[in-house]
């Protein structure tokens, strides 16, 4: 096994194993350790940088990545470190020595120091908490009164619009990492008690077969859906943004990227979130592909039949999400600084 696989499968076991302790990876779990004066501000930084080094490894960086025997050594120290509360992991700064080897001490059951001696984060230390998408007091209801919650709570929303064969629905994540789901259906309502039957006369969705009209409920529940999403963000924090159904706070905020028709945010807590685009996508100000296609001119005509270069749009409409959001965050980003 070479070099970066041992340090990847080192880091998922450290990840493993401070999920086991606090319901958290090895990031979160750092921070608590040193939180609760157990490891230096200096081991706290070593592990973020280590599960950061793995994190690029797996997202495309792995052949520009170099990993020694050195690097993967420090790692399984730092898993001493989680499991025996003892570190082995050789210092960076230090030259390196191979150590004599010496037999793993028997687990001992940590001990918490006194208050006096816990350390406490200084002003420079950067806020790690997950703020919710509002910090007011906003509750929302949704089909029919059936889910509610407060908006400060709210961690991200992520909707998925479906296909002809599912119906669409929208996933709320608490910031304790909880996920309601909600499916839009021909029974649900909407937040103004409207039904689907309402969006097909209101917004005329009907379909012909067989010779005969058909409500088409499943346009209706995507449009319902979307009015939904949309009330809810109008009710979120400045500092949040809409991305096609995923509302998210900047603040929480590390990095943004775009590929192609795809937008991922990655938090503080290393959550990453992804939103992709499709023909039954908005952008964050309610437009729909229909007005990306007339505003592009996307339309082609080939002898009688008139077909629409959607493929082009859904990217038009993704560019100009990830700009809108992109601003919203580095904006952010300088007055926290």
């Amino acid at each position: 096994m070479t070099p970066k696989e041992q340090f990847i499968n080192a880091i998922d076991i450290l990840n493993k194993k401070a999920y086991d302790l606090v319901n958290q990876n090895a990031k979160g779990w750092a921070r608590i350790a040193y939180r609760d004066g157990l490891i230096t501000h200096e081991e706290c930084t070593g592990i973020e940088n280590c599960v950061n080094i793995r994190n690029a490894m797996v997202h495309g960086w792995m052949e520009e990545i170099s990993i020694t025997e050195y690097r993967v050594k420090q790692v399984n120290g730092y898993i001493d470190l989680m499991v025996y509360g003892k570190r082995q992991a050789p210092n960076l700064e230090e030259e390196e020595i191979i150590p004599t080897p010496q037999p793993k001490p028997q687990p001992q059951p940590q001990i918490q120091p006194k208050q006096e001696e816990m350390p406490t984060l200084s002003d420079k230390d950067p806020d790690m908490t997950i703020t919710g998408i509002s910090s007011r007091n906003v509750k929302i209801k949704l089909n029919n009164g059936q889910c509610e919650f407060d908006l400060k709570n709210v961690k991200s929303t992520c909707c998925d619009w479906g296909d002809e064969k599912n119906w669409p629905s929208l996933e709320i994540m608490l910031k304790t990492n909880k996920i309601i789901k909600i499916t839009y259906n021909r029974e649900s309502v909407d937040m103004d008690g409207e039904s689907p039957y309402d969006y097909c006369d209101g917004y005329g969705y009907y379909y012909q077969e067989d010779g005969a009209d058909y409500y088409d409920f499943l346009k209706a529940s995507r449009k319902m859906l979307q009015n939904d999403i949309r009330r809810i963000f109008d009710k979120c924090d400045k500092t949040s943004i809409f991305l096609d159904g995923l509302i998210v706070n900047t603040v929480n905020m590390t990095e943004i990227k775009s590929i192609k028709e795809c937008i991922s945010i990655r938090l503080y807590d290393d959550t990453l979130l992804e939103t992709g685009y499709t023909e039954c996508s908005i952008d964050h100000k309610g437009r729909d592909i229909d007005y990306y296609v007339d505003e592009s001119a996307l339309t082609i005509n080939f002898g009688n039949k008139a077909e629409v270069e959607y493929s082009f749009a859904i990217n038009e409409m993704t560019k100009a999400d990830f700009e809108y959001a992109e601003a919203v965050y580095l904006k952010t980003r300088a007055k926290r600084r």
